[in-house]
């Protein structure tokens, strides 16, 4: 199994997500940066930040261009991690728009798991650079790519899920049809 692939496929899937999301609704992720008191520059820094999620995602899938869409996964966590730290230093609770309007969450613990997973697939898309010895067929390449996007997907419905519990949603459901 080639891990190194799956951790890079699954960098894209997140990324490219975050990317399509954040497009979709850029006035939220705007406001997300207008809470980290970034003034005139707000805008201009959300749309540069959707920007490198596009280009990370675009550059990973091409084993020529992954080291350079590495690096921009690594800028964008530091990026990341310094929002976290600006909202700590500000004391405020900042929306995190981490999926547009998608991620009902604020920055806080849940952000800094966030980027320590991210971390940690990064390391094992690095930890496979260089390392393949023969070429991928298209099969182990499909099969990276979907085994990728399953595990996106589990860990984005669980999200769902247990957003909804938090709300109350699902309970609420459950008492209607009893």
């Amino acid at each position: 199994m080639h891990y190194g692939l799956i951790a890079t496929y699954e960098l894209v899937v997140v990324f490219g997500f975050s990317a399509f999301m954040k497009s979709l609704s850029v006035g939220s992720f705007v406001e997300t940066m207008r809470q980290l008191q970034l003034g005139r520059y707000s805008k201009a820094l959300a749309l540069f930040i959707i920007g490198l999620e596009w280009l990370a995602a675009i550059m990973l899938i091409a084993e020529s261009t992954r080291w350079c869409g590495q690096a921009v996964v690594g800028i964008l966590l530091l990026s990341f991690g310094w929002a976290l730290w600006r909202a700590k230093v500000l004391n405020r609770q900042v929306q995190c728009s981490c999926f547009g309007q998608g991620s009902q969450q604020f920055l806080g613990r849940g952000t800094i798991v966030r980027i320590l997973l991210l971390a940690l697939l990064l390391g094992l898309s690095l930890s496979g650079l260089g390392q393949e010895s023969e070429p991928l067929s298209w099969i182990d390449r499909l099969l990276s790519a979907l085994i990728a996007g399953g595990i996106f997907a589990i860990v984005w419905l669980s999200n769902v899920v247990r957003t909804e519990f938090k709300a109350g949603n699902v309970m609420n459901r459950r008492e209607e049809v009893s």
